[in-house]
């Protein structure tokens, strides 16, 4: 699921809280996988609460700055569950799986 379409559901639902109905959106079954190297277990906890494992797959290898940045802004601008005592051990694996050295 990309931002636009978690925007699009957002409003749905905040509309429908609005007039007072019950909404219930079921999302499509996660069919892709994460790259199986240490802390895979972090992506699969945390990431894929919000987006698809294809949103960070098609990401451009990026290295561990980057990928610092996008755990901290997913925490603070899209409200992500990862505690920050995890950005550490989420980010090296994000560089390893999906970065450059």
């Amino acid at each position: 699921m990309n931002a636009k379409q978690i925007m699009f559901y957002a409003l749905i639902v905040g509309l429908g809280f609005a007039r007072g109905t019950e909404l219930s959106i079921e999302l499509p079954p996660e069919t892709g996988a994460y790259k199986q190297v240490a802390g895979v277990e972090l992506a699969q906890a945390f990431c894929v609460q919000c987006h698809s494992v294809e949103y960070t797959a098609i990401q451009p290898p990026m290295p561990a700055k980057f990928w610092d940045a996008e755990v901290k802004k997913m925490r603070e601008k899209y409200f992500a569950p990862v505690p920050p005592e995890m950005d550490a051990k989420l980010v090296e694996y994000l560089t390893i799986a999906y970065g450059t050295k």
